[in-house]
C-alpha cells in the first residue's frame, strides 16, 4: 500500500472489507514501506486491520537492496498468504522472497498496462530487469493475476496469467431520482440536460487529455454539459 489513494490501493481495500465481512477470524496485514503513512490507515485500523511498518528505499536504491530487504522481512515475519499489487514488475522481488522463506500461497498482481511518464532511462533499466523478474516468477510457481488482459500482456507477456477485473459494491452506485434531482437543483443543472462526467485522479495514467479532447467536442453538441 502506498500514501496515494489510487486505484490500486482502493481495489486493496475494497478486498479488505469483503474479506474483513466475510472471514472476521482471518488477520490481514498491509506493508508500509514509506516515511509516510500509508493511504487508509485509519480505516484499516478501525476495520481490524493491521498495518506493517518496514522502511524500505524507492527507485534506484530499491532496486539495488529491495530483494535483500524483503528477504529480511519474511525472516522475522512469518504469513499464511502474500498478495502483492502492483503497476510493474520491479515489486516481484517480494513475491520470490516471500516463496523462498516459505509462504505457500503467493500472489502477483498487475494493475497497469505501461510506465507512465518515467524517464526513457527508467523505463529502459526497468525493461531490462522485468527480462529477469519473467523468469523468477515463472520458476517459482507464483500465481500471477491481472486487473485486465492487456495488464497481464503487458506485464507478464507469455507467461500464464489469470484475469481478475476490480469488482465493485454495485449496491453502491443504484439510481436514486431524488439525489439525481437534488443534485441538478444544487449545480443549477436543468432537468432535460445530458450530463457526463470523468471519475479520475489528475494523472498520466487517467489520459486527460483525451478526456478533454472528447469532451470538447461534445461540449458543441445540443444540450450536454
Amino acid at each position: 500500500m502506498t500514501p496515494n489513494r489510487g486505484g490500486t490501493e482502493t481495489f486493496s481495500m475494497n478486498l479488505f472489507n469483503a474479506l474483513r465481512k466475510k472471514y472476521k477470524s482471518v488477520d490481514i496485514t498491509f506493508l508500509n514501506i514509506w516515511k509516510e503513512d500509508i493511504a487508509y490507515k485509519n480505516e484499516i485500523i478501525e476495520n481490524g486491520g493491521h498495518i506493517l511498518n518496514y522502511q524500505m528505499p524507492t527507485g534506484i536504491k530499491n532496486m539495488v537492496f529491495g530483494h535483500n530487504l524483503a528477504k529480511k522481512l519474511f525472516s522475522v515475519y512469518k504469513f499464511d498468504a502474500i498478495h502483492i499489487n502492483a503497476n510493474y514488475l520491479l515489486p516481484s522481488f517480494f513475491a520470490i522472497a516471500a516463496k523462498n522463506s516459505g509462504v505457500t500461497k503467493v500472489i502477483f498482481h498487475a494493475h497497469n498496462t505501461s510506465y507512465g511518464n518515467r524517464s526513457f532511462l527508467k523505463k529502459s533499466i526497468l525493461k531490462s530487469i522485468a527480462i529477469l523478474q519473467r523468469k523468477k516468477l515463472n520458476n517459482k510457481n507464483i500465481q500471477l493475476l491481472a486487473a485486465s488482459t492487456e495488464a497481464g500482456n503487458w506485464m507478464f507477456r507469455k507467461l500464464d496469467f489469470t484475469v481478475i477485473t476490480n469488482g465493485i459494491e454495485v449496491e453502491k452506485f443504484n439510481f436514486d431520482r431524488d439525489i439525481r434531482n437534488e443534485v441538478r437543483r444544487n449545480l443549477n443543472i436543468p432537468e432535460d440536460s445530458k450530463v457526463i462526467i470523468s471519475v479520475a485522479r489528475i494523472e498520466y495514467q487517467k489520459n486527460h487529455e483525451k478526456i478533454i479532447s472528447i469532451f470538447n467536442e461534445l461540449y458543441y453538441k445540443k444540450n450536454i454539459i
